[in-house]
């Protein structure tokens, strides 16, 4: 049940998006026309099969038509064009057909079983997991990595403290979690905590009003910084007195707005769902300095290297940071990069519905949820899909339904201890648990 309510909750909080801009910026940052690199020369191995067989069947039965539609017309000019639309088609399904089965990128090392829904974190030499439906916040203990036959065990203790939200953020010396159903950010001290002793919870305002909604936040520069979706506030906490010592105006209070956000620790990103833009704050100043359009939509999670910001397009319509209408020509999923130093921006198709994305080990990582949850390893100098790692055989039509088996809606991908980590939520045909994945 509680399940349904953060699901509710956020779900509401999205469709109630307006499409109005906020108007404060820096500058105005270019972006250039979405790029038509993708994966068109990858496909899975079904896929590939699907293809060779279309061919197959294609050639086999292409005499028998060329020689019912020259009984019926006589015309040399016809039958050579019957002719040349019949090669026309050949050459295009030899070419779907001669696409890269790409290797698996990763391997899961270790799944450990974790029940419910939530985001994952990592820090304070650990790393942790929600389970939002029954408040717990797990803190794992994570072994070496293994190699070759060796087996990975990794401690699991559950810290039940009432506690449940987005996703936790580790820093300053305590877990933090951005608390929308209970218009809070919650402080939990939970690195010395047991099972028998659980941890302090600490319960912070983001805000004035009592319709905030704290969903997302980042440690960056001596502080907390959290999202308030419901505000259109970014606010800044001083970790020292558990106080908001500064407020970013990002959009107007009400319906929804503010949805993720990353850090470099001096500039912070932001995206949501009241608009398609990124927003970057600087630290020193506490202001928006730079709003990029990216028409491939920001519902997803986001990520930042040296050179780029690296944007997933997220759940489905109807919400204003996520639009599809192929029938129109008008296709907005995919990953979205902003160059740093320019401000363009490119449109990457990288096969499915991304929802997350980190970089790490030389990759960027992006996890979709649709048409299954799988794990996408992306050259980013290429663009190129090099490795697809399928985390879940259940199948999802985003046409049916906005929320996939296994998709978690808080932070699902995290970086730590040379491995990825996954956070697969519970639904009825995918048990909930965190994957720790190496790269191959």
């Amino acid at each position: 049940m509680r399940r349904a309510c953060w699901l509710t909750v956020v779900a509401v909080a999205l469709v109630a998006c307006a499409t109005a801009a906020s108007s404060d910026s820096g500058y105005a940052a270019a972006a250039r026309p979405l790029d038509a690199r993708s994966r068109a020369a990858t496909c899975t191995e079904s896929e590939k099969a699907q293809r060779l067989a279309a061919v197959k069947k294609y050639l086999a039965g292409m005499a028998k038509a060329r020689r019912a539609y020259f009984g019926s017309h006589h015309s040399r000019k016809a039958r050579r064009a019957f002719v040349k639309r019949q090669q026309a088609k050949l050459a295009a399904l030899r070419r779907a057909a001669a696409c890269e089965v790409p290797v698996a990128g990763a391997v899961v090392v270790e799944s450990i079983p974790i029940p419910g829904s939530g985001g994952i974190g990592v820090g304070l030499g650990r790393v942790w997991a929600l389970d939002r439906e029954a408040h717990d916040l797990y803190r794992i203990e994570p072994a070496a990595v293994p190699t070759g036959s060796d087996v990975s065990h990794s401690e699991l203790l559950p810290l039940t403290g009432a506690v449940g939200g987005a996703a936790p953020v580790v820093g300053k010396g305590a877990v933090w979690i951005a608390d929308g159903l209970g218009n809070k950010l919650l402080r939990v001290d939970a690195a010395a905590a047991h099972a028998l002793n659980p941890p302090a919870v600490t319960h912070i305002s983001t805000g004035p009003t009592s319709d905030e909604m704290p969903i997302t936040a980042v440690v960056a520069a001596g502080s907390v910084w959290v999202g308030n979706h419901h505000g259109g506030t970014v606010a800044r906490i001083d970790p020292k007195t558990n106080t908001v010592v500064a407020t970013i105006p990002w959009g107007a209070h009400g319906g929804g707005g503010i949805y993720h956000m990353t850090t470099d620790g001096s500039h912070i990103w932001v995206t949501g769902s009241r608009t398609s833009d990124v927003a970057e704050i600087d630290t020193s100043t506490n202001s928006i300095v730079r709003r990029t359009p990216v028409p491939t939509g920001t519902c997803g999670g986001l990520a930042v290297d040296a050179s780029a910001v690296w944007i997933t397009s997220g759940f489905d319509a109807p919400y204003t940071c996520w639009w599809s209408r192929p029938d129109l020509g008008v296709d907005r999923i995919g990953v979205s990069r902003i160059d740093r130093a320019t401000g363009a921006v490119t449109r990457i198709d990288v096969g499915g519905r991304p929802i997350d994305v980190r970089s790490a080990f030389g990759s960027i990582w992006i996890l979709v949820d649709a048409p299954r949850l799988e794990l996408v390893r992306l050259d980013p100098a290429t663009y190129h899909v090099i490795g697809r790692l399928r985390l879940s055989d259940a199948t999802c039509d985003t046409k049916k339904t906005p929320y996939c088996p296994g998709a978690e809606l808080g932070s699902a991908l995290e970086v730590g201890f040379d491995s990825l980590w996954v956070r697969r939520a519970a639904a009825a045909t995918v048990p909930g648990a965190l994957l720790r994945i190496v790269p191959s």
